[in-house]
């Protein structure tokens, strides 16, 4: 894949080949480093080291779904956060966010992010108008439109005739299995999202190693490209959290509703995010 830029800067992508793909590893990274905040006394530093590398590469993707899928994710750990919080590491944390945002300045990226915002941003119109016919796509196909055809049966049969932009994807993952399975897998597809939002929330508890794995599945799920790579991944997390528990608890207990509502909007907020994302472009 080319390399992309924005108002001729690079746009980050670590080398895999998508700058969105890169951002959605990048957000959960974010609120993963956190973590080493209640394993050591000296993690908080390290944790709000590493976040500031991070939130850099982030702001360097360029990426407007990866910015909204780590503020989405950060937002529930200071939710939940203990509190009263150390004035020392308060301040800390101030000055990091305000860092990143003079980067973010510094690299003009916040042009970027005001698009759709402040001004029209026709990749957004675009994406609306297809997704606004899943719906319709599917219903009319009740088989299915085939793997790799759901961009081409749009264009063909739903894209508004003055219109002529090229579609390989509904530009959305989890859409594109939609519409391109028939009824049974999307029934089976649904159950599945929703069965690992329940079992997060049941009172058993799972060994760490499951957690990692189904965490780890997690990360890799969103730089994935090939089909089957994606749907093996999907049953790997699915598999990690059959019987609930608290995702990363054995750090400190008052940060187990934190990190399992955050584990859930890692699974079950990547539907949400990835409509801003998309599955390549410009998200």
């Amino acid at each position: 894949m080319d390399e992309l830029y924005f108002n001729g800067i690079w746009r980050m992508d670590w080398g895999l080949g998508n700058p969105n793909k890169t951002a959605a590893l990048i957000a959960i990274l974010m609120v993963a480093v956190w973590g080493l905040a209640y394993v050591r006394k000296w993690g908080f530093w390290v944790a709000i080291t590493l976040f500031m590398a991070l939130g850099g590469c982030l702001v360097h993707t360029f990426s407007r779904g990866g910015l909204i899928a780590a503020g989405l994710g950060l937002a529930v750990l200071l939710a939940y956060v203990p509190r009263p919080w150390p004035k020392k590491r308060g301040l800390a944390l101030g000055f990091s966010v305000l860092g990143l945002i003079v980067f973010s300045f510094c690299l003009n990226a916040h042009e970027r992010y005001g698009q759709g915002v402040i001004e029209e941003d026709r990749s957004i119109i675009n994406r609306a108008e297809l997704w606004k016919s899943a719906p319709k796509m599917m219903v009319d196909a009740p088989t299915g439109w085939g793997l790799g055809n759901s961009g081409k049966a749009f264009m063909q049969w739903y894209q508004w005739v003055p219109r002529n932009e090229q579609y390989r994807t509904m530009v959305n993952s989890h859409l594109t299995w939609l519409v391109e399975s028939g009824w049974p897998a999307r029934f089976l597809y649904l159950f599945a999202w929703g069965g690992c939002l329940s079992a997060l929330f049941a009172d058993k508890q799972i060994p760490l190693a499951c957690r990692a794995v189904g965490y780890l599945a997690g990360l890799w799920r969103g730089v994935i490209f090939q089909f089957r790579g994606r749907i093996a991944l999907a049953l790997a997390r699915s598999g990690s959290v059959v019987g609930g528990g608290d995702p990363l608890s054995f750090l400190d207990p008052a940060m187990a509703p934190a990190f399992k509502l955050d584990f859930s909007v890692d699974s079950g907020g990547t539907c949400l995010c990835e409509f801003f994302c998309g599955r390549s472009g410009g998200g």
